[in-house]
């Protein structure tokens, strides 16, 4: 499949919300306790399928669709936070972001927005950023 195809399925899964996000439990020892998540992507297909973010997301660096699939996950993870907020559960999430989204500013501003609007729960989003 070529990378435009999997860019118009990630296209067509972010109009269609089926960008699913799965939260990774991070816990302290020994207690086992879940102290964070991490927020991971999965683009769901049509029929139901799932497919994890190592098989698309070069794509979506290719061709320029990261940036949308990072909005997006910052926004899935404010809900996230909120949820657990509601619950008095004092838990983080880390998400990670692409370099790419980092240098657009358009992205970026987005995110920010997204952070402003909700700051009393900001402190428990982490952004990761992978080490060039």
């Amino acid at each position: 499949m070529q990378a435009s195809d999997i860019a118009a399925l990630i296209r067509d899964a972010l109009e269609n919300n089926r960008i699913d996000i799965h939260l990774q439990p991070i816990v302290t020892l020994p207690q086992r306790k879940v102290r964070f998540y991490e927020a991971v992507s999965r683009l769901r297909l049509p029929e139901g399928n799932l497919i994890e973010a190592q098989h698309f997301i070069e794509a979506a660096r290719l061709t320029g669709v990261v940036t949308k699939l990072d909005e997006h996950l910052v926004q899935s993870s404010v809900q996230v936070v909120r949820r657990l907020a509601a619950k008095s559960r004092d838990v983080g999430v880390f998400f990670n972001l692409a370099p790419e989204t980092l240098c657009d500013r358009n992205a970026v501003a987005a995110i920010m927005n997204q952070l402003e609007a909700n700051r009393a729960i900001a402190p428990s989003l982490i952004v990761e950023l992978a080490q060039g």
